[in-house]
């Protein structure tokens, strides 16, 4: 998805920053505090911090997958078809597909239940 032609107030008024502190708070790699305003933002911070696992901490980062709910198969799938110089870049793109789904789920549920209640 491609962000660039967008202000950053036209991005957090399209995707909400409700999917970025989402994302920071359930992977624990930056403040939730930090701004950020772009699609490109996020996965490159992400895929910073699933590169240092990767090389340092492999068993945290399937920790980190295994929490959030990536599905085990696209992992492994990741793992055994993508060349090495692409993994990281393969993982930040499940995790943020997980993120982003369950950030839906949350939405539409709170909506049916607005919806409900009135």
């Amino acid at each position: 998805m491609d962000t660039t032609s967008e202000s950053s107030s036209e991005y957090i008024d399209k995707y909400g920053s409700e999917e970025h502190e989402t994302l920071a708070a359930s992977l624990q790699l930056f403040d939730a505090e930090q701004l950020i305003t772009s699609d490109e933002q996020l996965r490159a911070r992400i895929e910073e911090e699933v590169v240092r696992l990767l090389t340092e901490q492999p068993e945290r980062l399937m920790h980190v997958l295994y929490r959030i709910d990536v599905s085990e198969q696209a992992v492994d799938a990741v793992m055994k078809n993508t060349p090495i110089g692409g993994i990281a870049a393969r993982l930040t793109i499940l995790l943020i597909e997980r993120m982003r789904q369950k950030v839906q789920t949350r939405r539409q549920y709170r909506n049916s239940r607005n919806i409900s209640d009135s």
